[in-house]
Formats: C-alpha cells, structure tokens, sequence
C-alpha cells in the first residue's frame, strides 16, 4: 500500500545522487512481514528516453512490524437503581478500566446506555437505546474511569430489565481484538408500569341551527379521568373538530380544524377548548360536531388510547346556503384567425345567485371545438385565466383571454369560455358557466 508521495526540488547532475529520508506513520493495526519499495520521479515529469523499468527499487530484506501495544476497555462494574418507574429519570453509574498493554490514543470515545429484557445484549428481548456519555481523558494501561449518566426509562412498560453500558461504543479507541468484552449489565431492576392518564372529551357544545359555508363557535371540554398526569413532555397536544352524518367518528367525518392544548393535565383536571370552525360549502341536512383530543396520540394513554373522541348530544341542522350562480357571457370574439398567430376573445362572468361566492380563486378556460356542441372531452383546451378575489351579488368581471394558435392548425372551430371550470364555486345550476 502506497503512504505518500514526497517532492524533491532541485537538480541531480549526471553521475550525481542524492540522500533522501522520510518519516512515515503506520497504522495501528499494522503488523506481519513487508518489504519496502520506494519509486521515484511518480509522475514522469522527467523525459528518461531510454527506459523507466529501473524508476523502482525494493529493499533487501523485509521489515517485521509489531502490532503497538493496545488497550482493552472493560465495564468494570454498572450501578443503577433496582426499583423505578417507567417515564421516570434514573442515574446509571460505570467504572471503565484499561485493562490492556497500551495507552488509549483517541482524544474521546463515548460510552452507551441500553435497557434490555435479557443479560445478553446480541440476543435480547426487548432493548432501548438510552444515550451516550463522552470521555475526554488519556487512559494508560491499568488506568480507570469513572462515568454516568441520567437517562429516561421508556414509557408503558414493566417488568425485570438490565441497562447495559458499552465502553468505546463508537470504536474511536483501537483495541485490536480487545473489542469483544466492553460490554457489562447491571443487576435485576424491576420497572413498575407508572399510571397513565385517560384524556377524554366530557362534552361538546356547537350551535342546534347553522347555514353551509358560514362560520360557527364551537366548545368543548377535556378531562383527564386516569390515575396519572400527563408527562414531563407530554404537555402540549392538538384536538380536532369533525363534521359527520354520523354521531362517532369514523372515515366519513369532515375535518374543520386542529387546536392546540398547551399545558399538562393532572388526575381529574381538565380543560375546556373553543374556536370558530367554518361550516363546508354546499351541504345540507343533520350533522353532528364530534372532538377528538391529543389526536396524534402525543400523550401516552396505555390502554386508554381509543376513547378520545366524543360528539355533540344533539345534531345540528344545516340549511343550504343559497348559492352564487356565475353565468359567463362572450362579448367579443373574431370570426377569423390565421394559425401560428395571437387569438383572443373578450368575455364577462356575471354572479346572478343569491349570494357572494364563498371561494376567492377559480379558473376560467377558453376552448376550441370543431362541433358547435360543448363537449371538454373532445375540445382543445386553447387558454386558462386565474380569476381572485369574490364576487358579490349582481356584480361583474371582464376579463381578455387568447394564445397563440398551433402552426398547423385550421378549419372551422367554435369558441367556447368555461368559467369555474373546475368547480371550485359551489352552485346549483353549472349549466350557465
């Protein structure tokens, strides 16, 4: 393997040589039996003419290399609590000791913290990664160290476990084939399984009445009915509002909104959440409100996860809204046009509904159509304009459209304006637009 290559500046005159010497590093997992072989000028930068087959010379006789005295981390012993709960913090304590013929030579290493079902950390039954603690000291041969760290048992579980603590976890101090024993377990700890807390929405007020579309205040309460509080990190956490036919909440349920919940919640405690929710355009009939809390789960329940959602005791009647009614109207449009070239048309939207249109944004689309008949299946979408902002009651926009013509495009078309044409506007009669 090649370690380095070194330039020489100067001059060599005929008959002439020079002395050369180097320092090279071997790696600490270097050892056996090598020969040394030095070539030079590496990159032919001198013209030689003749031949280059003498660039390279290999030494004598070989050079034995010994393998560098290593280290052997060992866990000497792990100290850790034989009692907790889960969720709960702990301070697990280790001794490390070299227990090899060298010094460790990394700057630092860290050592890592497991919990595991079973003494045997390649075949256990359960096992969590609980972190890591760095070491930044020189250890010499018979030299120790000691460690700790705080680490947070996993939550909802229980039972006899063992945290297991591996010295050099990242491998940054060579130990040749020491590698094998940095791994110790403490003794027996029984993790008793810390009471949970049981959220559930007690109650949900929204109005009896409503109109679609339009927008609505809505309540609702929370109480934690488990034997536990919420988390050191389980204090903030989203409700969500839903619309349903239905007075559970299943895959039918229309979203209206998610609401943030900061602040943890002990035994019994609660909370009452209210926001305005928007109705969604164009429906109609009985409907009920139902809250669902900590929706993403981000408060461990235990057994109580599946009870988090409640619906109003009463449905609420929805009224249709009258809706917009846009009518599109072609003001100007050419009767001849030359392929390859600028066609346009001038065109109105007029709103003869009953009311505003509830969206600020829809397209309208310009067609081209050999049949006098409207068809979007069959005609060449020619050009599309974005419309934004509402449109109120008896109120009008004009508006210019066109694009250029294919080059080889002729015959007789018919123009046609969509507008809305992707039904973005709610309304009852489409045939006008």
């Amino acid at each position: 393997r090649p370690f380095g290559t070194f330039q020489f500046t100067g001059r060599i005159n005929p008959g002439q040589s020079v002395l050369r010497q180097q320092r090279i590093s071997l790696p600490l997992n270097f050892s056996g039996l090598f020969w040394v072989e030095v070539q030079t000028d590496l990159y032919h930068n001198i013209f030689e003419f003749l031949s280059r087959t003498n660039d390279t010379l290999v030494a004598s006789q070989p050079l034995l290399v010994h393998l560098t005295p290593t280290p052997n981390l060992i866990v000497a012993s792990v100290q850790a609590p034989t009692n907790i709960f889960s969720s709960d913090q702990a301070v697990i304590s280790w001794v490390v000791t070299n227990t090899g013929t060298g010094p460790t030579r990394a700057p630092y290493w860290y050592d890592s913290v497991y919990l595991s079902g079973t003494t045997n950390i390649n075949n256990p039954i359960y096992i969590a990664y609980l972190g890591q603690a760095e070491n930044a000291s020189f250890l010499d041969s018979g030299d120790s160290y000691a460690n700790s760290l705080t680490v947070t048992i996993p939550r909802g579980i229980d039972g006899t476990y063992y945290f297991i603590v591996t010295a050099n976890a990242n491998n940054s101090v060579f130990e040749g084939t020491n590698k094998n024993d940095n791994v110790l377990t403490s003794g027996p700890v029984t993790v008793n399984l810390t009471p949970t807390p049981d959220l559930q929405v007690r109650s949900v007020i929204a109005p009896h009445d409503a109109f679609s579309g339009q927008t609505y205040p809505i309540e609702w309460g929370v109480t934690n009915f488990g034997l536990g509080q919420t988390g050191p990190r389980e204090n903030d956490w989203w409700d969500q509002v839903y619309l349903s036919t239905n007075n559970f909440l299943d895959a039918s349920a229309i979203s209206l909104g998610r609401f943030e919940h900061r602040s943890g919640l002990d035994p019994n405690a609660g909370y009452r959440g209210s926001n305005s929710v928007a109705l969604p355009v164009g429906i109609s009939g009985n409907w009920y409100f139902i809250v669902q809390c900590d929706v993403y789960n981000q408060v461990f329940e235990g057994a109580f996860e599946d009870n988090n959602s409640s619906a109003a005791t009463y449905s609420t009647r929805v009224v249709l809204t009258p809706p917009p009614d846009l009518v599109a109207t072609l003001l100007q449009s050419p009767s001849n046009a030359l392929s390859g070239h600028y066609l346009g048309i001038t065109y109105a939207v007029g709103n003869y509904g009953s009311t505003i249109t509830p969206n600020s944004v829809w397209y309208d689309n310009l067609y081209l159509s050999t049949s006098p008949v409207f068809d979007p299946g069959h005609a060449l979408l020619f050009a599309t304009a974005q419309h934004y902002g509402p449109l109120a009651l008896g109120a009008t926009y004009t508006n210019v459209l066109g694009a250029v013509l294919p080059d080889t495009y002729t015959g007789t078309n018919y123009l046609f304006i969509l507008s809305d044409a992707y039904n973005y506007v709610f309304e009852l009669n489409k045939s006008n637009n």
